[in-house]
């Protein structure tokens, strides 16, 4: 969670969203899409009131630290904002960005960034020439 967040508006000490809590967003049905990012957003860190805020589609702007389990890291950021907005292929689903960016391959550019850093060289995918008969 935000170890000393200095998140805009946030309050000095998250609190863990409710099981109870209902959502009840203007414009929007609650969706088992929704329900998911509530949970993620709470799982790499966003304080609750972030998190009701992202769910009503609001661009919400922080700085502190996510957690990414894909790369079981803590990255930090000094200043970005997130949003989850709809995906464009698909009308009932969600895609939370951070900066303009999935959050997912926002996660894989600090971590490789991390890596840079470090000194090392991250491969660069190939890509398959196919199979030769």
């Amino acid at each position: 969670m935000l170890p000393g967040c200095k998140c805009r508006n946030s309050p000095t000490k998250p609190t863990e969203i409710s099981r109870n809590t209902r959502l009840t967003l203007p414009g929007i049905s609650p969706t088992e899409d929704l329900l998911r990012w509530g949970r993620y957003c709470t799982h790499i860190g966003f304080p609750d009131r972030f998190t009701q805020r992202i769910l009503a589609q609001e661009k919400v702007g922080f700085a502190g630290s996510l957690f990414s389990s894909e790369h079981n890291q803590t990255f930090s950021t000094e200043g970005s904002y997130a949003k989850l907005e709809r995906d464009p292929k698909e009308k009932y689903r969600f895609i939370l960005t951070i900066d303009g960016i999935n959050v997912f391959q926002w996660f894989r550019d600090m971590a490789r960034k991390l890596l840079e850093k470090l000194g090392f060289q991250p491969k660069e995918p190939r890509q398959s020439r196919g199979r030769s008969i």
